[in-house]
């Protein structure tokens, strides 16, 4: 199939013709608590839309692709929503096919695929007129770059690598005369996706533990990045800018050896080595804590039904600049408390929290204007993106592969809320590791930006190899 004949498909069939029955009887949905206080995150200064760039080696079978992600965003209903005012209230409709179609372009590109995504980045997604999901299919002479901006209200990181996985598999099923092999997605199953029931094996939350929890979250004052005094006042309100760094194999194998010998998990050292990171670059006073926001998985074996959807907690890390400098105990505390919130679901406790407040916003935007859980940037670790793909696509020389397409890395750029100046993502896929920096232009110029993005990956590449083991355990008082 030619571009130019999936082109001329796309304007006349748009990605959704309409839900089913079944599925139009959700609609009018009303918003989650968790989704409500996502989309009051958002600002025309930090539009809450996730990126993520997918590159592909080989050929592309254009109209098939497109037909494919037609078949599969009818599976994840929230992805084709926007937002109305229902009875008072915010609530997800589906959107018409003239409205999903705009979100969906496929061009032509000269240049290369591994060009870089550094750069300004624009991606605002207006909810009241817009679906979720925007998507922009690139084919370049060398390989294919498919670009997801995802409103965060809408579906999390894992929810839109869901989506890509089911996309990828319908593709390469229909290329070569597979038997698909997905799981079946339950519509119906969005009616309580704000239930977050805690395992059968993990002992409740006790109120004390709760309230040294949210003690240990709010207590001393925020460590902040100033304003920008000299901002350019002709920077578009919704832009920020983004380093994109793909590693090395160097780099990956640096940063694989310190995940070995402190037998941690890549979030842990990312979360470290970003608060070494604003220590070392941030002037800051000694009791002023930097606070990291970490969002928490939440999803389990049972929800494979879900369409993608939001299922993820929050934690707060919260540690004073000169604790960086034992970089042993330092990383040794880290894993401490992540393991606790892990093994705990503690990170849960936050999304049960704002449920729990939903008939009284003004505790949450009291909790707001305090600065409570505004914290000094947020940090974002999507681990293995292929964990789920393994089993519905075959892997060649460490590369995912859906028919002719190769996919040669995964990057995700996360947002940042209202007043928050920075926000650091990691993702994992086959042979490639990618990072990213996002940055607020009211906090940090291009060039402050790149330097924190360099300064960070050495400090990942370079973590200290001292004392063997994550074994050292950090007071209690710094659990959460």
């Amino acid at each position: 199939m030619t571009l130019a004949s999936a082109q001329k498909n796309l304007t006349t069939d748009g990605p959704t013709d309409g839900q089913s029955d079944a599925t139009a009887s959700l609609f009018p949905l009303p918003l989650t608590a968790l989704e409500q206080f996502l989309w009051d995150c958002e600002s025309p200064h930090s539009p809450m839309v996730i990126r993520v760039v997918i590159r592909f080696r080989g050929t592309l079978d254009s109209e098939e692709f497109l037909r494919c992600l037609k078949v599969v965003l009818a599976r994840h209903p929230l992805l084709t929503c926007r937002l109305t005012a229902h009875q008072g209230i915010a609530a997800w409709i589906p959107c018409s096919s003239d409205e999903s179609r705009s979100q969906i372009s496929l061009t032509m590109q000269s240049g290369s695929v591994l060009d870089s995504e550094t750069g300004r980045l624009q991606c605002a997604i207006d909810l009241r007129n817009s679906p979720a999901l925007r998507v922009t299919i690139r084919v370049f002479p060398d390989g294919v770059k498919v670009i997801l901006d995802g409103h965060h209200v809408a579906t999390d990181g894992n929810g839109m690598r869901q989506m890509v996985t089911e996309w990828l598999h319908l593709y390469h099923c229909e290329q070569t005369s597979s038997p698909h092999r997905w799981s079946v997605t339950d519509p119906d199953r969005l009616l309580s996706r704000h239930r977050l029931p805690r395992p059968a094996t993990v002992e409740p939350t006790k109120p004390g533990e709760a309230l040294r929890n949210f003690w240990y979250s709010i207590r001393g004052r925020t460590a902040r990045l100033q304003r920008l005094k000299d901002r350019n006042p002709e920077t578009a309100v919704d832009e920020s800018f983004a380093v994109e760094i793909l590693a090395s194999a160097v780099q990956r194998q640096m940063i694989s050896e310190r995940l070995h010998h402190w037998r941690i998990p890549l979030n842990d050292l990312l979360l470290a080595s970003s608060m070494r990171t604003f220590a070392a670059l941030v002037p800051s006073r000694r009791n002023h804590r930097i606070t990291v926001l970490n969002p928490t998985e939440l999803r389990r074996p049972s929800d494979r039904a879900l369409p993608a959807a939001n299922r993820f907690g929050l934690a707060f890390l919260r540690r004073r600049p000169e604790e960086c400098r034992n970089a042993s105990l330092f990383l040794s505390g880290i894993y401490d408390q992540m393991t606790y919130v892990r093994s705990r679901y503690v990170g849960a406790d936050f999304v049960h929290a704002l449920d729990g407040l939903r008939q009284k916003p003004w505790l949450v935007r009291m909790a707001r204007r305090l600065g409570w859980f505004v914290p000094t940037m947020q940090v974002t670790c999507l681990g293995d993106v292929g964990r789920g793909a393994k089993r519905l696509m075959p892997v060649v020389d460490g590369y995912q592969c859906a028919a002719g397409l190769q996919v040669i890395s995964v990057t995700g750029f996360a947002p940042f809320a209202e007043h928050v100046p920075i926000s650091i993502a990691s993702a994992e896929t086959g042979n490639s590791l990618a990072l990213t920096v996002r940055s607020s232009p009211r906090y940090l110029t291009p060039e402050q930006t790149q330097q924190f993005a360099r300064t960070l990956l050495t400090d990942l590449c370079e973590y200290p190899c001292g004392r063997s083991g994550a074994a050292v355990v950090t007071d209690g008082e710094e659990r959460c």
